[in-house]
């Protein structure tokens, strides 16, 4: 049960209605959720966290570059940084209970960000968001219960490194926030640019990335439970990647689930408590995934439940299916949502993985689908495919992002404050990831001056 941030931006378009977040207490919340978990050694409060990236799965099998990181980490070596090492730049995003900061590295820490002056996004959430909802859980077990700010962590220090997924770094607290150190995703999330339909190519391009970022989490046993257009972030060479973790949750974590995520994207199974076997949970991302793929080329959702009815009148929305289909809308993409949107779990599409010689899943049935056909997999995978939405440079950092700039340091006691940027900032071209493999690089892309 963790309080989770959905970057708010200022240019977002005010006619478009905010999705709260439910649980199945009735609140709804950008920054609400709960769960149970097994019993796990608490976290000591320092200025820096344990990661718990002692038992990383096949870390052997992470891209190069990033290979040492993860495998320095499991022998018990940590990079070289603390939260004094950053510095506070701007705010990118706000939410109820926190923030998420764009930070520079002050000064050479070693990887995975390689030197000084690496830009990366910090994620702050207060302590007494945690508190409050520590007190209002229901649980008797009130360990599991106080745990719950340690579950974003724990799954993102969990997963090897992954182009898809936003990349854990670190993690740190001071008296008022607990924070995660992230990868930047300078262009911001999916939903920022779905002011209009997507072209079907460029749906297809970002629905791919989310489709292997799914596989990728399903590999390793992770649900995200949240999938949403405002979870995809967009990085510099224009791929998406997937954010958010909060709600999260290994799949042999409990055998039943609670209600919780964004109430338009959550499955039937979700809806109605039913998530009692695998198959049911895995297929609760591909229906968000669904959701988003409709959104995406209609800036519409498939389903519009309102009012006090909830999850009452979602799962009539569900056995109906009066999804509210364009006129001119693709066939294809028409077949293809509808075949995910199956409320019978047995034919859904997406309900079943194939597991690759690898131990990986691939849902082949989405891959395979005619309108699909087109994508190359192979390419968008070693990230070789021109992105759609592909600008001459990445956008000033400190341009667009939220006006009110800097926090109060009474807010991030721990966390030093950048009180002016250094000097007229140029745009830059390059990649702000935190880890940078020569296969990511693509024509076009240039050094950047200014971060990594």
């Amino acid at each position: 049960m963790t309080p989770t941030l959905r970057v708010e931006r200022t240019n977002n378009s005010s006619t478009r209605a905010r999705r709260a977040r439910t649980t199945d207490s009735g609140f709804q919340s950008t920054t609400n959720s709960r769960r149970s978990t097994p019993r796990r050694t608490p976290v000591v409060s320092s200025s820096r966290y344990t990661l718990d990236r002692a038992n990383i799965p096949n870390h052997e099998d992470c891209r190069t570059g990033n290979q040492t990181f993860y495998a320095e980490i499991s022998k018990g070596k940590r990079p070289i940084a603390d939260l004094r090492d950053l510095e506070c730049i701007s705010t990118l995003g706000t939410g109820a209970w926190g923030a998420v900061y764009l930070v520079k590295v002050k000064r050479r820490f070693g990887k995975p960000t390689g030197k000084a002056g690496a830009l990366l996004a910090l994620k702050g959430v207060e302590k007494r968001a945690y508190r409050d909802l520590e007190r209002n859980d229901q649980r008797e077990d009130r360990w599991e219960a106080a745990e719950g700010k340690n579950y974003e962590r724990r799954a993102l220090a969990s997963l090897p490194w992954n182009p898809f997924i936003v990349g854990l770094l670190d993690a740190y607290t001071d008296p008022r926030n607990l924070y995660l150190l992230l990868e930047l995703a300078p262009r911001g999330c999916l939903y920022d640019i779905l002011g209009e339909p997507l072209p079907p190519d460029a749906a297809k391009f970002y629905f791919a990335n989310l489709v292997l970022a799914l596989e990728f989490l399903h590999s390793h046993g992770l649900v995200h439970r949240d999938i949403k257009n405002e979870n995809i972030l967009i990085g510099a060479d224009g791929y998406a990647m997937i954010t958010d973790f909060g709600f999260s949750q290994f799949v042999p974590e409990s055998e039943e689930w609670a209600r919780l995520g964004t109430i338009a994207f959550v499955s039937p199974e979700i809806a109605t408590c039913t998530t009692n076997t695998t198959e049911a949970k895995l297929a609760s991302d591909w229906w968000s995934a669904a959701c988003s793929l409709f959104e995406m080329l209609t800036t519409d959702m498939p389903f519009h439940p309102k009012g006090n009815q909830g999850y009452k009148e979602l799962v009539e929305e569900h056995r109906q299916r009066n999804i509210p289909w364009p006129d001119s809308f693709d066939d294809q993409a028409r077949d293809l949502i509808s075949r995910m949107l199956n409320p019978e779990l047995s034919s859904r599409y997406g309900a079943r993985t194939i597991p690759a010689g690898n131990g990986s899943q691939i849902n082949q049935e989405v891959r395979s689908h005619e309108f699909m056909r087109s994508v190359r997999w192979d390419r968008i995978e070693a990230r070789i495919e021109r992105a759609p939405k592909w600008p001459d440079s990445v956008p000033l950092l400190t341009a667009g992002w939220d006006d009110r700039s800097l926090p109060e340091q009474k807010k991030v006691p721990g966390l030093q404050l950048k009180r002016r940027f250094p000097g007229p900032q140029s745009e830059v071209s390059g990649d702000f990831r935190a880890d940078r493999p020569s296969k990511r690089q693509r024509t076009g892309v240039l050094t950047e001056t200014a971060a990594i």
